[in-house]
């Protein structure tokens, strides 16, 4: 069988453990046409939860359409609308309508020879961006006119550091009359994105409804990683599960990643647990060595 547990990648399906009332609560808030602002520390899985609610969306008779907006590194209004344009592939696989739709602009699409892919870079001047920035959530909005769509917008916050004048408003007055749409704003900066939602003179003020982040619980991750080991026929004591768990501090990341070591040891036992440890702090040590 192979190993379940990912640490470098987006835990999916069996990869993912459990949050099912965090996936049912947030299903009913988009499917409900509501803005939700999801925050959690990094490395708490909110990435892996917005990919698995997409996922599960997708399956949904009607489909539920999603599109995953990465605003990581953005600087300015300028990558705002270039990343939103790299994501609508997600919803529109024909790239000769994504031309069509975006005739008049311009636009430098290259399409990667590996993937496919195609990738959108922007170059305008600040006067022109209010435009652009108009058309590409009309181009989104148009994608709900007959199937509900639902728009996540990850690491939100970075939005926060832009200096375009009035942008906040401009994207704000786009949204609210945006109908058979979900928002999610993800984000992992609690201080700045209460700023941003809760303060009365910002744009988004009171727009989303809160849902932060909590952890997984112990028990949750006993029975999650007890379930994959017991595919490979191994008994893993609750003990030992609870000794990761603790040793990782609870981050789903670190969890998967002492799993994933794990999964392939034929002594599972506190020995064995000592011995992954100190081989993972060796090799973090080594990564920052130049």
């Amino acid at each position: 069988m192979e190993n379940p547990f990912t640490h470098s990648r987006v835990a999916t399906g069996k990869s993912f453990c459990n949050r099912q009332q965090e996936l049912k609560d947030l299903t009913y808030y988009v499917k409900n046409n509501q803005t939700v602002l999801l925050y959690s520390h990094r490395r708490t899985g909110k990435t892996s939860l917005i990919f698995e609610l997409m996922g599960k969306l997708k399956k949904m008779r009607p489909v539920v359409r999603s599109i995953y907006i990465d605003l990581y590194g953005t600087l300015d209004e300028n990558d705002f609308i270039a990343a939103i344009f790299s994501a609508l592939p997600q919803i529109e696989s024909k790239l000769e309508k994504l031309l069509k739709l975006a005739s008049g602009l311009k636009l430098s699409i290259v399409v990667d020879p590996l993937t496919g892919q195609p990738s959108v870079s922007v170059s305008i001047s600040r006067s022109e961006r209010p435009k652009y920035l108009k058309s590409v959530m009309e181009i989104v909005a148009s994608y709900a006119k007959k199937q509900k769509l639902v728009v996540v917008f990850d690491e939100f916050q970075e939005i926060d550091k832009y200096t375009d004048p009035g942008f906040e408003k401009r994207l704000r007055s786009h949204i609210q009359l945006h109908k058979n749409i979900g928002y999610i704003f993800s984000g992992s900066q609690k201080h700045i994105l209460t700023q941003m939602f809760n303060t009365t003179d910002r744009a988004f003020y009171q727009m989303a409804r809160s849902y932060p982040l909590k952890r997984i619980e112990l028990e949750q991750y006993i029975k999650w990683a007890q379930g994959l080991f017991k595919k490979r026929k191994i008994s893993i004591a609750s003990e030992i599960i609870t000794d990761i768990v603790d040793r990782c501090e609870y981050q789903p990341m670190y969890i998967q990643q002492f799993l994933f070591e794990l999964w392939r040891q034929a002594d599972i036992s506190p020995a064995a647990i000592a011995s992954i440890e100190s081989d993972i702090l060796v090799r973090r040590e080594n990564e920052f060595i130049i």
